[in-house]
């Protein structure tokens, strides 16, 4: 009978249990949220060099960096065209009728004039050069006026408590035009950026929020992950 030393000086080693094998989707995930990380950084170094300049706060540089992204907007895009509207104590992003204006464009849209004054805004549509029509066949026109905003309590918001002249009283074909863009994005082109149709006065582009916020905290996790790495190897 073989002693203990002998038997353990016969036996086979144990096989140590494989890692789990990475999938080509798993690196290519980890490369996304480092890149994101590394975006992130580089917002926030662009907004505080541009804070001071533009007289704005670094974070909401950021922010619009970051809604922008979401829109394709390129930088100076998303400081022209991305809004942060006080809200209940929170910054509400809201989209500018030129950035709404640029993301028909790119969806193929244009549009011509009917009608275009203080009182009416009216235009045809057209997609990918040819001319919109309604069930009847007949060319697609949106148009709204400044009865449809009064009526809507537009007018009156826009003049606030003290009924001091409003928007719609020292831009009224700009603020109509920015309606009735704003109309025929929401009615006949809501497949463009994502089905979301905004609005700067009104509406909140919450599924760009929510879609924003899921990845920039995955990016965050994976940044503070990072610092913890460097941190553990600095320490050895």
């Amino acid at each position: 009978m073989s002693t203990l030393s002998e038997q353990i000086q016969t036996a086979q080693p144990v096989a140590a249990p494989e890692a789990p094998k990475r999938s080509l989707l798993d690196d290519i995930t980890d490369a996304s949220l480092k890149s994101r990380a590394d975006q992130l950084r580089i917002d926030a170094f662009e907004a505080g060099r541009r804070s001071a300049a533009l007289g704005v706060p670094a974070p909401q540089i950021e922010l619009k960096y970051m809604y922008g992204r979401d829109y394709g907007f390129n930088e100076a895009q998303s400081l022209q065209f991305i809004h942060l509207i006080p809200q209940g104590g929170l910054l509400t992003p809201a989209l500018h009728y030129k950035g709404r204006a640029l993301l028909l464009r790119r969806g193929g849209y244009n549009w011509k004039m009917v009608e275009h004054t203080e009182k009416a805004v009216e235009y045809a549509f057209y997609h990918m050069g040819q001319p919109l029509t309604d069930e009847a066949g007949k060319a697609l026109r949106v148009r709204y006026t400044l009865e449809d905003a009064t009526r809507s309590g537009l007018v009156a918001r826009s003049r606030g408590k003290d009924n001091k002249p409003g928007t719609y009283d020292q831009f009224g074909h700009e603020m109509l035009f920015a309606r009735m863009l704003s109309r025929f994005h929401a009615f006949h082109a809501s497949e463009v950026a994502g089905g979301v149709a905004v609005d700067i006065s009104d509406s909140l582009i919450q599924s760009v929020v929510e879609e924003t916020e899921s990845r920039m905290g995955a990016a965050t996790a994976l940044a503070d992950k990072l610092a913890q790495v460097k941190e553990a190897a600095g320490d050895q």
